[in-house]
């Protein structure tokens, strides 16, 4: 039986650290989850979680994104929580996200740990753009560039 604590939303500006590169456009979800009726299991728990994210239609192109350790990196970052074979996202409809976490494990942050506790900060956000120039920054671009390769042609021409 799983008995979920305090759960809130929350706003990028909330969270410790901003993520220069992603935008939260639903904001993000904290919870922490208590999984009592898994002690007598195997260990380290597994539990699914189902977020829904009111205002979203389709999050089928979005990322989610996480705040907290990782086994690799112990210091609280960013990260992407795709499904990486143990935890992550292991299912989508419309505006609904099922993730899989192990206690102890990447997603959790109490990482390392095995203490009956889930604690999380996810959002989702759209991938980031690759950055492109302006109509008139690939004009621009394409006049030096081809200035650039004119004066190229014209010192070897002097040069043979």
């Amino acid at each position: 039986m799983n008995i979920p604590l305090p759960t809130k939303t929350l706003t990028e500006a909330e969270v410790p650290e901003q993520d220069p590169a992603y935008d939260y456009p639903f904001g993000l979800v904290q919870f922490s989850l208590y999984c009592p009726g898994l002690s007598d299991g195997p260990f380290p728990t597994t539990v699914e979680v189902t977020l829904t994210f009111d205002g979203a239609t389709d999050l089928s192109g979005y990322m989610f994104r996480k705040y907290g350790p990782t086994p690799d990196n112990t210091a609280s970052h960013w990260y992407d929580f795709s499904f990486d074979g143990e935890t992550g996202i292991v299912g989508r409809s419309g505006n609904a996200i099922t993730f899989r976490y192990v206690d102890g494990r990447r997603g959790d942050d109490a990482i390392n740990v095995t203490d009956l506790y889930i604690f999380d900060q996810i959002g989702p956000t759209p991938p980031a753009s690759v950055p492109t120039m302006s109509q008139w920054g690939m004009v621009l671009f394409l006049l030096f560039a081809g200035i650039g390769a004119a004066f190229t042609l014209r010192r070897k021409g002097k040069s043979a």
